[in-house]
């Protein structure tokens, strides 16, 4: 699994939630643009990858915030197949959050 250098966070301890939204999300797309996967891949399943082997050097309390950040997300398109993930999607999915309408 290729390592993914993700976008830069606030500090820890900083609440910036529009931050973590806006990163999470570039995360996501950068993610999902660098894997070559299997039919049956879920973005779900990218994502636990890259929190547990693609964060070197990031701390468990990192790992935390980002798998918290993500999954709101995740309940709207975590169980769809990572290649066949669009910006559309991503967007849809904040969209139906409410916070991004």
């Amino acid at each position: 699994m290729p390592v993914i250098n993700p976008v830069s966070l606030p500090p820890v301890g900083v609440v910036r939630p529009w931050a973590f939204r806006n990163a999470a999300s570039s995360a996501l797309v950068t993610l999902c643009r660098s894997i070559h996967t299997s039919a049956t891949y879920t973005v779900q399943q990218a994502v636990s990858d890259w929190l547990e082997g693609g964060l070197p050097g990031r701390s468990d309390r990192t790992r935390s915030i980002y798998r918290e950040a993500l999954r709101p997300l995740l309940e709207h398109i975590g169980t769809r197949p990572l290649r066949e993930l669009t910006a559309r999607d991503v967007r849809r999915g904040l969209e139906a959050l409410g916070e991004w309408a």
